[in-house]
Parts: structure tokens; C-alpha cells; sequence
């Protein structure tokens, strides 16, 4: 429902890609809410050249209308004036405050910030500590909830998030970019195996923790050998020589695409592959976000859960133990899941064309 009396809203979030991408359920909430307000998100400037900005994710979704980038981090009292300036500048009639700190006393710090900033109505702030955590859900697994829903229970007092529902995590990837991303998809592919089936390959990471490495990947291809299938390769342009060197044995046609597509652009071309093989990334919530099935890597970095992407069909493979190290996943298990992934896909395709024929 509408909410009156909001002509500005100021959206606080922190990251890169997967970030905005995990934060989307709320964003959508909010511009439901708030219609015809001028929404502005107050994020960092990006601090390394893998790293995006929230702009290369949420442009075009009509979600955010202006982003105001500072340097996290600084110390620099000028630099920390500056963004005091531009806040009271903004006078937004609501601070809608979405960013991930692991203690009260970083939250407190944040909220007088803002106070002395000119700023009075707020929400979203996580005082208490069940908010600043996920909680437990009951699974098998011993997973917690995801941080999309984290981030709802911050908003609740707005009203209810649906986070399982599709259309929350909806990029609204225009016609434009789906024929761009088509295009290059198809130069990059050889004549005659532009009608081959695709699976991607995603092995960028921003934490080191969270990098499974290039012998374990370079398995997983070897253990596949499917010249049936191309190879589409995603990431950053400093992924783009490792993953060459990772898929020189593949058997069919490799599309080397890192560096060459925007985030929004790697979403609308990864909508197109049967499934995403990946570590913890960006990459893999884009994928998910679009509706492609993931085969992700885990570190224990992060409580179960937590950050897996959103949908119900993707495999995560995690380290055998809480303190065991990603060296102990086997490459032959997620080969053999991504196997599995294709044969389930391959045969439920085969119901639905038989599902088609049977109706004509």
C-alpha cells in the first residue's frame, strides 16, 4: 500500500553486486510504498576494479532514481564533512537503513551520524541483536535464514516482504539488453554450434576464503567432458586469462565473456544457460536472480544459508565439516551434481515437449 506524506527517501546499503542484488525483495518493497517518491541510495564508490557499482546493478529498474557514492571506510575528516554536507542536503523525509554491521555500538555509531546530520525519521536501524543476525530455520541442513529476509525483519515495521516471490527479485532486464547480451553470446560462438545447449563458469571472488581454485575447477571440467555443450565464462576482466586456462581442455566451443559484459548484461546473458557453475559471487546471485539454476561453491565463511542464492533448484556444496577448509569438497561430487542438474533439466524439457504435443 502507497505510503503518503514520503516525497524523499534515502536508501543506506553497502557492497557490490551481490549485495544489491540480495537487497532487491526490499528495494521493490519500498518503491511499492513509495510510488512517487524521489528514491536516493547513499553507497560507497567502488574500491577495487572487480568491485561494482550499485548503479551497474540496479539501473534500468526504476528502483533507485539518484546514487550519491562516498569513499567507505575514510577517516579523513574532510571526506566524513563532505558526506555530512551532501546528507543534510538531501533532507530526505525517511533513512531507510539496510547495511550489514556485525555490533550495536556500529549501529548506534551510524544513527547518531545521521541524527547530526539533519536526518529524524528512520527505519531499518538493527538495535537488537536478533536483528543484526539471521536466525535459525528448520532444516535438515542446519541452515539460517537468508540475508534477504534478514533485511525484511528490518523493515517490518513497514509491513510484510515476500521474499520467495519471484517477482521480488525481478531486475526488469529491458528488451535492449537482452538482444545485446544475444548478440554477443552469439559472436562469440562458432557457426556452426549456435544451436548447443550452454552452461556457465563463474570462478571470480572478491575474499581469497571464498576461492576454491583453479585445480579444483579444471576437475570438474575434465570429470564432465561434454563437447555437446559451450562453455560461457563470466567475470571481471582479471578473471579473463585464469579462466581460459581453466577450461583449455573443454571439449566444446568456450565463449570467454569476462570483461566483456556489464553485470546487468552477464544477468541477461546468463539467463540463457542451463545452469551456472560458481563460487560465492556476484555472478551466482545475478544467476539466480534471472531464474538460472546454480552449482555453487561454499566456504565456511558465513553462517549456512545465509548467502546461498534465491530459488529452491540450486546445489551448494560446502565444506564437510564447520572448520574443515574448501579443500575438503570433493571436485568429483560437484561434478557429478552439475551431471544431475543437466539430466533433471533435460528431462523435464522432454515432459513439456511431450506435454505440448499432447495438447495440439
Amino acid at each position: 500500500m502507497p505510503s503518503a506524506g514520503i516525497e524523499r527517501l534515502l536508501i543506506f546499503r553497502l557492497g557490490s553486486i551481490g549485495d544489491f542484488v540480495v537487497a532487491l525483495p526490499c528495494l521493490h518493497f519500498l518503491r511499492g510504498r513509495h510510488p512517487s517518491a524521489e528514491i536516493v541510495l547513499l553507497t560507497n564508490a567502488p574500491v577495487e576494479r572487480r568491485a561494482a557499482a550499485a548503479s551497474s546493478v540496479l539501473q534500468g529498474t526504476g528502483l533507485v532514481d539518484r546514487y550519491v557514492e562516498f569513499r567507505a571506510g575514510s577517516h579523513d575528516i574532510r571526506e566524513i564533512g563532505a558526506l555530512a554536507r551532501k546528507i543534510r542536503a538531501e533532507a530526505p523525509d525517511r533513512l531507510v537503513y539496510l547495511v550489514d554491521r556485525p555490533s550495536a555500538l556500529a549501529v548506534w555509531r551510524d544513527y547518531m551520524f545521521f541524527r547530526l546530520c539533519g536526518v529524524r525519521g528512520s527505519v531499518g536501524f538493527p538495535f537488537a541483536r536478533d536483528l543484526r543476525r539471521p536466525r535459525a530455520v528448520e532444516s535438515d541442513e542446519g541452515l539460517c535464514e537468508r540475508e534477504a529476509e534478514r533485511l525484511a525483519r528490518c523493515l517490518a515495521p513497514l509491513g510484510t516482504i515476500d521474499c520467495d516471490d519471484p517477482r521480488s527479485w525481478d531486475l526488469a532486464l529491458s528488451h535492449a539488453e537482452r538482444l545485446e547480451a544475444d548478440r554477443i553470446v552469439e559472436e562469440a560462438t562458432p557457426r556452426g554450434a549456435r544451436d548447443m545447449s550452454m552452461v556457465g563458469l563463474s570462478v571470480g571472488t572478491k575474499q581469497p576464503i571464498n576461492d576454491w581454485g583453479d585445480s579444483n575447477w579444471r576437475q570438474v571440467l575434465d570429470l564432465l567432458a561434454r563437447p555437446d555443450l559451450r562453455l560461457m565464462l563470466l567475470g571481471a576482466a582479471e578473471d579473463r586469462e585464469r579462466s581460459q586456462q581453466i577450461a583449455e581442455h573443454w571439449g566444446g566451443p568456450v565463449l570467454n565473456l569476462c570483461g566483456r559484459l556489464s553485470p546487468r548484461l552477464s544477468a541477461a546473458a546468463v539467463r540463457r544457460a542451463e545452469l551456472l557453475m560458481c563460487h560465492d559471487s556476484g555472478p551466482m546471485h545475478l544467476a539466480a536472480a534471472v531464474g538460472t539454476r546454480c552449482v555453487a561453491v561454499f566456504s565456511n565463511k558465513d553462517a549456512p544459508g545465509r548467502w546461498y542464492p534465491f530459488g529452491r533448484d540450486h546445489v551448494v556444496h560446502r565444506p564437510s565439516t564447520p572448520t574443515s577448509g574448501m579443500e575438503s569438497i570433493a571436485p568429483s561430487i560437484v561434478a557429478a551434481s552439475v551431471l544431475r542438474a543437466l539430466e533433471q533439466r533435460g528431462q523435464r524439457q522432454s515432459v513439456s515437449g511431450e506435454a505440448n504435443l499432447a495438447a495440439r
